[in-house]
């Protein structure tokens, strides 16, 4: 290469990176507002927002580990937008930053064999998570029914596999509900 085109893409290179906005790249500033993500306004909308001094007791250690674990990851939340979907189930949406792309996860707080434990959902199956309750939600509206929480954790199952492939929970009538996911797919079982 003779040295007028190495000088030629160089500038062009050095260019680009002034030109081009740096919050492309990184950045440091938080959201104002996680629930107006368009994948949570569901569970919102469903759930009673709380503020995290008036979680029970009994999950206050299980929050206390998951805030410690999304400050350690980079994770960025918001600890006052705590929402109780049920009364053995809370959900706190983060937001997971990279380089070029943000991805919206869950972390649960329920029950794993009668101690508190919390569950960190990747993008993908927090939109499963998702789609899953508001699908039967839903299909309980249609039929006048008022069970639409029966899809929420009541108490975890073998909560994640060594992988996070998979995530399992208990409804309040005991069904097994499995949340698989293979590659950037995901599926549902319910036992």
């Amino acid at each position: 290469m003779d040295r007028k085109k190495f000088i030629y893409f160089n500038s062009l290179g050095f260019a680009t990176l002034i030109f081009s906005p740096s919050s492309l790249f990184a950045s440091d500033r938080k959201l104002k507002s996680l629930s107006s993500a368009h994948f949570f306004k569901h569970l919102y909308n469903c759930g009673k927002s709380i503020d995290a001094s008036k979680l029970h007791k009994f999950y206050e250690a299980a929050f206390n580990s998951l805030i410690k674990e999304l400050d350690r990851c980079g994770y960025i939340y918001d600890s006052n937008e705590l929402i109780k979907l049920n009364e053995n189930c809370y959900a706190l949406p983060v937001l997971k930053k990279s380089l070029f792309k943000n991805a919206f996860e869950l972390a649960l707080i329920s029950t794993e064999n009668n101690k508190p434990k919390y569950v960190l959902l990747d993008e993908t199956l927090t939109k499963e998570f998702n789609n899953f309750n508001q699908q039967f939600k839903q299909g309980f509206i249609a039929s006048n029914s008022n069970e639409g929480d029966t899809t929420y954790p009541f108490s975890f199952v073998k909560s994640k596999d060594s992988n996070n492939q998979s995530f399992n929970f208990k409804n309040k009538y005991g069904n097994i509900i499995s949340l698989k996911k293979f590659k950037q797919k995901s599926y549902i079982l319910i036992n």
